[in-house]
């Protein structure tokens, strides 16, 4: 019973007039397409429907003969990003025959290759380590200066400085998560929805780091000039509780 059906499928695959599905190289998104097909001995070649899913962009449309036995025909509606079937006939040789083949549209006109994934999800994973490393040490940094038992300031701990300097580190570094985010909803999704979202965080969260950056750097320099006068008073043998 096995023998017979792969029997069948051959002589479909051998008899049948259906030309083999091929494929048109990745095109990019919004672009205009050429829809080529090549039929030898053939006085017509017309598309019988483009597709992409479930849509049906054409129904039936007539190629311009260019040369000698090759048509074209310029496809414009490439707004959707993924998979397009072109099906077809021409009357090759004198008999009707069919023909199809498929093209990708992709945000950069490029095949979202393996490696491309391997190497945008590996960025990603080597960002969210960074964070995480950087999260944890940062909750072991003093938030204050070096203190007796008494809770008076003995000293000054610089080492404290080092707190907002990590923040802006993770700052940058979500900042960084989000665009490679975003990147990768970009090539590998289908659907837009996903990276217009995370293009608009990361565009606020730009417009947040100017004013934040400002902010951070007056900090800096307000706690440096009031550390300034505590390690005077400190230095005169004036002891005092609370931070400066």
């Amino acid at each position: 019973m096995k023998n017979k059906f792969l029997i069948f499928i051959l002589l479909l695959i051998f008899i049948s007039p259906i030309n083999a599905l091929e494929s048109l190289p990745a095109q990019k998104q919004g672009s205009s397409v050429i829809l080529w097909q090549a039929c030898d001995l053939s006085s017509y070649s017309n598309i019988s429907s483009v597709k992409s899913g479930s849509t049906v962009l054409i129904n039936k449309a007539v190629m311009i003969e260019i040369t000698d036995d090759y048509y074209e025909y310029n496809f414009t509606n490439t707004s959707t990003l993924g998979t397009y079937v072109v099906s077809g006939y021409c009357d090759e040789d004198g008999e009707k025959s069919n023909w199809a083949y498929d093209f990708n549209i992709t945000p950069d006109g490029k095949e979202s290759t393996l490696v491309k994934g391997i190497i945008y999800f590996g960025l990603l994973s080597l960002i969210i380590l960074l964070i995480v490393i950087i999260i944890y040490s940062f909750q072991l940094l003093p938030n204050g200066n070096n203190k007796d038992r008494e809770g008076m300031i003995i000293s000054i701990n610089n080492l404290k400085y080092l707190r907002p300097v990590f923040f802006l580190i993770i700052y940058g570094l979500l900042l960084l998560l989000t665009f490679v985010s975003s990147n990768i909803a970009y090539l590998f999704l289908e659907n837009n929805m996903m990276y217009k979202i995370l293009f608009n965080i990361y565009t606020i969260m730009m417009w947040f780091a100017i004013p934040m950056l400002i902010i951070w750097i007056v900090y800096i320099l307000a706690n440096v000039f009031q550390d300034k006068e505590t390690r005077s008073m400190i230095e005169r043998g004036v002891r005092f509780g609370g931070e400066p």
